[in-house]
């Protein structure tokens, strides 16, 4: 077993890698087209300045969220500590503590999100470094076994390093898609107004400045779109793995059945704190209908295995045969 997580865990660090090229990739890539499209800086000094910036601007925009990613998800909504003097923020730190020693993984960070919504996630580099969100909606709506098995499904996520692709993702395509507006907005904006630098160029070399506007129209609009598609790193069977791995830690499936079954009924769309954390969810908030589909192309656009699914995995565990 040991050696399986061993194996999930240099698979994890891998895809950050990888999420993290891409991404220099990919804003490099934007400072190139807006270069050789609005010819400014060029034109004057024969250096691709806003190529250099991109690629500069990946590369500390990478190391920030490689490092601090997670206090970064963590100030951004908000969270807290919890207050020792609550009886279910207690129980809470009891539980962790509990599941932390059975799954051999130091104290992780405990945080309080004060949403009516139930749901929770996990945050971090490494088991060293972790953290566990926990929604006051979730405290309120599980009772002590069903609790445990959420933060055993948790804790494996930090025993796996599911966490850190999640967390470098979160960071870094939150920017793709910002650069993606911004992009639609400059070559709307040349567009309506006329650009007369750009006309002398299409001029001289139309085949090029047109694939140049292409490409950066392609970018533009497509980039949300890219930036779902990252979350291939995180795919499915993370959710899969998580929630066997809580079963193994606490020994009882059907807890996590039950409290899968609590959060996803209670579940509000459109109304968490912020969907660029959807996907590091136990269950996504979005609620969309691709979440619930079960194909090729819902795995594509979804982070989140079908909850059903998910639940009848687990009763099967527990030896009820549905």
């Amino acid at each position: 077993m040991s050696k399986n997580f061993y194996f999930i865990q240099e698979k994890n660090i891998r895809k950050t890698y990888i999420l993290i090229a891409l991404f220099i990739l990919i804003v490099t890539l934007f400072g190139f087209l807006i270069d050789y499209y609005f010819l400014y800086f060029p034109v004057f000094t024969k250096i691709p300045l806003f190529t250099i910036v991109a690629f500069i601007f990946s590369i500390i925009n990478s190391f920030i969220s490689y490092k601090f990613g997670d206090s970064i998800i963590l100030k951004v909504i908000g969270a807290r500590t919890p207050n020792l003097s609550d009886l279910r923020e207690k129980i809470l730190l009891n539980v962790v503590e509990e599941i932390k020693i059975a799954s051999g993984i130091p104290m992780p960070r405990i945080y309080i999100l004060d949403i009516e919504i139930p749901n929770a996630f996990a945050t971090g580099k490494n088991p060293e470094n972790s953290s566990i969100v926990v929604t006051r909606g979730l405290l309120e709506l599980l009772n002590r076994e069903e609790l445990q098995g959420v933060i055993g499904h948790e804790i494996s996520h930090i025993r796996n390093r599911d966490i850190l692709v999640m967390t470098v993702a979160a960071t870094l395509v939150g920017t793709v898609v910002l650069l993606s507006d911004l992009s639609y907005r400059l070559l709307r904006s040349q567009i309506l107004k006329g650009n007369q630098i750009f006309k002398r160029r299409v001029i001289r070399n139309s085949a090029f400045v047109l694939l140049i506007i292409v490409l950066l129209f392609i970018f533009s609009i497509l980039g949300p779109l890219f930036a779902r598609l990252t979350f291939f790193a995180i795919s499915r069977s993370r959710e899969y793995l998580a929630d066997a791995s809580s079963a193994e830690l606490t020994r009882n499936p059907l807890a996590l059945a039950k409290a899968l079954e609590k959060i996803s009924s209670s579940q509000i769309p459109d109304r968490w704190k912020t969907k660029g954390i959807s996907h590091m969810c136990i269950v996504s908030p979005l609620k969309s209908k691709i979440e619930k589909a079960e194909n090729i192309f819902a795995n594509l656009m979804s982070t989140h295995p079908p909850v059903e699914k998910r639940i009848k995995i687990l009763k099967q565990m527990a030896g009820i045969i549905n």
